[in-house]
């Protein structure tokens, strides 16, 4: 992949590409970063041109000083596209790049030709999940329980099929997430919590919309899947037998 760097202004962003043919921008979830692309941006880099930002707070991106909204992190999607000077892209977003994606969307409906939203939701969180946020990024430094934090993050992310079956992947992400920096973490997840509904916004998403959710997704039931789909026109459902919450990880081949 080729790698730049891209200033939104408040901060700078990572930002890889790979392939050639029409763009498709990719926007990753909480807690991880643009490296969740890896295997899945190899298999489509010889029919497209994959953008991976690391969101702020995330990955190689810098942390903000101040707060920001989800619908900072879908500006930034869209500010990056403009840096690169495309005018139109596909969107593929995971969880938390999901919920940036329809967010762009629906900011700039000309610049999105098609949505790939994967294992996200649309709706307000709900309180276990928020709460846990909490618990892992706030709870867990108070109380010293870091390495318990970091260990139900994972239960909560892969399916136990998958934690069994890739030691080495499952190793990885238990080193990314543990290496992740309290301030970073406080701010992503006010970001994440505090979104609001777009329930009431999604019938104006009229582009081509694809979902795809894992059916052991621990924090983003297709139920969730479900209720976009009968709000975006004309959108599809794909569930993934035997995958947790980070599809695109767990099956880039099936993605």
């Amino acid at each position: 992949m080729i790698s730049k760097v891209i200033d939104v202004g408040v901060c700078k962003l990572h930002v890889a590409e790979i392939g050639e043919g029409p763009p498709l921008i990719c926007s990753h979830s909480l807690f991880c970063d643009g490296t969740m692309f890896q295997e899945f941006a190899i298999f489509l880099a010889s029919k497209f041109r994959i953008i991976v930002v690391d969101s702020r707070a995330h990955g190689q991106s810098e942390i903000p000083r101040g707060s920001f909204s989800i619908e900072d992190v879908a500006k930034d999607l869209l500010y990056v596209l403009d840096e690169l000077g495309i005018e139109k892209s596909s969107f593929l977003g995971v969880s938390m790049g999901g919920m940036a994606s329809m967010r762009a969307a629906l900011i700039a409906p000309e610049r999105v030709s098609s949505l790939i939203l994967i294992d996200t939701e649309a709706d307000t969180p709900p309180f276990k999940n928020w709460f846990e946020r909490w618990l892992l990024t706030i709870g867990a430094p108070i109380f010293g329980v870091q390495a318990m934090a970091v260990e139900m993050m994972m239960r909560r992310m892969f399916c136990s099929s998958f934690r069994n079956r890739d030691v080495a992947t499952i190793k990885k992400w238990r080193q990314k997430m543990a290496a992740l920096k309290v301030d970073a973490l406080v701010k992503s997840v006010q970001a994440v919590n505090r979104r609001p509904s777009l329930l009431g916004k999604l019938h104006e998403i009229s582009v081509p919309t694809l979902l795809i959710y894992g059916s052991e997704d621990y924090y983003t039931p297709v139920s969730s899947g479900e209720r976009i789909k009968s709000l975006i026109k004309g959108a599809t459902l794909k569930v993934l037998s035997e995958t947790g919450h980070l599809s695109v990880v767990e099956r880039p081949e099936e993605v």
